[in-house]
């Protein structure tokens, strides 16, 4: 098989084949086709479901790697995201994971910030390549110029400036044009080809990936496995012995603290049942999150610093003991503010903030488990960032799969007293809100009616607005928020023009 030789920042070499070199031009046409003129949808889910299967067929080494399989899983999930709810953060975390995949896709090392940013940083370096392959194919003094680039070029160079100033005696005399147009381009999209020819540019650094060596140092000193010899000055200056003994001493005093609080949580909780006699659901909460915060970022400082060297190996079993216990404490603490906060939302409905809170706590969790894992394994502070993040990743990623402006609306009309269902922040949520909202009845009794006319004077505006957007686009951008929106908005004013 002919192979080109790509010259990639040195010491980087590799041969890209013609069958690359072919599903490369192919992948661009179809991503061109995919987004030309379309918003983003079903466009972004087709691009990952049609790209993993041609890097799987392409790079027989990924087969095997793990981190390529969960950064595959992860795209699928982001991009399934913008599907379903193609907004801001959806839109924002699909190309992140893009990033991810693409570094996964050519390089060993999993760390998932790091991955992106490598992601990113290859693109550049992708438009640098595309350039220096462009002038070479023109270097011909040594016969190195490909013979299929120039005869291209041999046809095209002529061609456009054939038509170029075709265009230009067209409109510069009406005989001519009368003359000549018989020869009609109007079938041809220039700014289809124009989007083409970019997209071939700007996705070069996707799919011939350029690894840049800073980042394969960085990945490599991060090592995830607390070393046997490991000394820092720190623990030079104290020695390993006092550090025991400060371990010792720091963890005891931190696990009757918190198993103080928890025993006073638990009684109220359980026993009493009394935790909200005193004071408001909202100080409860807040106060509990707040401090939670800000104790669980402490834990984890704690922990890493800790074990971050010899006390690994040389601590005793009472030192792992009371760190794993306090972790522990710690997870108890965080099933005992998930209850607060279920009882704040049992009494007052759902907003984003208490949403916030239970995603904080299950990542609070997460990141516990995976400490309670470094202590016993002896695992760096960096396999808490590594595996950390990736597992954060995927958490949020699933909870963007959701369309939580109607979720939030339905669980307060459905569950909340009428008394004390906060109105003015559903309409806020926007046109999601609307259907529920006015047709919402208890006992008779309907929303407040400045609700209902800003619901009427709205909802055929945010229709028309969808209508447009469907008009204006191909089932490229379909996506299931926007279809089961307008199907409510439709009924809607559907019923408001029966009413009246």
């Amino acid at each position: 098989m002919n192979q080109e030789t790509v010259q990639l920042e040195a010491p980087y070499t590799r041969s890209v084949s013609k069958a690359e070199h072919y599903s490369y031009v192919i992948w661009c046409l179809i991503l061109t086709n995919l987004f030309y003129g379309e918003y983003i949808g079903l466009n972004a889910l087709i691009t990952c479901l049609i790209s993993i299967p041609l890097i799987f067929v392409l790079k027989k080494e990924v087969r095997n790697n793990k981190n390529w399989w969960l950064s595959a899983a992860l795209w699928i999930i982001c991009s399934y995201g913008v599907f379903t709810n193609p907004h801001t953060v959806s839109i924002l975390a699909f190309i992140g994971s893009t990033f991810y995949f693409n570094s996964q896709s050519n390089t060993k090392y999993p760390a998932f910030f790091t991955g992106i940013l490598h992601g990113f940083v290859a693109v550049f370096a992708g438009w640098v390549n595309a350039v220096e392959i462009s002038i070479n194919r023109l270097d011909n003094r040594n016969g190195n110029s490909s013979k299929w680039f120039r005869n291209f070029l041999i046809v095209t160079l002529p061609l456009i400036v054939i038509l170029i100033f075709l265009k230009l005696y067209q409109a510069a005399d009406e005989t001519f044009y009368e003359l000549t147009q018989f020869i009609n381009l109007d079938w041809i999209s220039w700014g289809f080809i124009t989007a083409y020819v970019l997209v071939l540019f700007l996705a070069h650094g996707l799919f011939f990936f350029i690894p840049q060596k800073e980042f394969e140092v960085l990945e490599e000193r991060t090592n995830t496995e607390v070393k046997t010899s490991y000394k820092d000055r720190i623990e030079a200056f104290f020695g390993i012995a006092n550090e025991h003994k400060i371990a010792l001493t720091l963890l005891a005093i931190l696990n009757l603290f918190l198993l103080l609080y928890n025993s006073i949580d638990f009684y109220h909780l359980f026993v009493a049942d009394d935790l909200l006699a005193n004071q408001s659901i909202s100080q409860t909460v807040h106060g509990g999150i707040n401090s939670l915060i800000t104790s669980l970022i402490m834990v984890m400082l704690v922990i890493s610093y800790l074990f971050r060297g010899q006390l690994n190996f040389q601590g005793s079993i009472w030192v792992k003991a009371l760190a794993i216990f306090w972790l522990m404490q710690n997870s108890f603490m965080i099933c005992t503010t998930s209850l607060k906060n279920f009882d704040y939302i049992y009494n007052y409905g759902l907003t984003y903030k208490r949403i916030g809170v239970y995603i904080y706590l299950l990542l609070a969790l997460v990141g516990l488990f995976l400490a309670i894992y470094k202590v016993l394994k002896r695992k760096s502070t960096w396999f808490l960032l590594r595996k950390g993040s990736i597992s954060f990743a995927f958490i949020l990623s699933i909870f963007l799969t959701f369309n939580w402006n109607k979720l939030i609306v339905d669980y307060n009309l459905t569950y909340v007293s009428p008394s004390k269902i906060d109105y003015n922040y559903l309409i806020n949520l926007g046109p999601d809100a609307y259907h529920g909202m006015y047709n919402y009845t208890v006992n008779g009794n309907q929303i407040p009616e400045r609700y209902l006319d800003q619901i009427t004077l709205n909802a055929h505006e945010e229709l028309a607005d969808l209508n447009f957007q469907l008009e204006t686009s191909t089932w490229r951008s379909f996506n299931l928020h926007d279809m089961l929106l307008k199907q409510e908005l439709e009924a809607l004013t559907k019923n408001m023009q029966d009413e009246h």
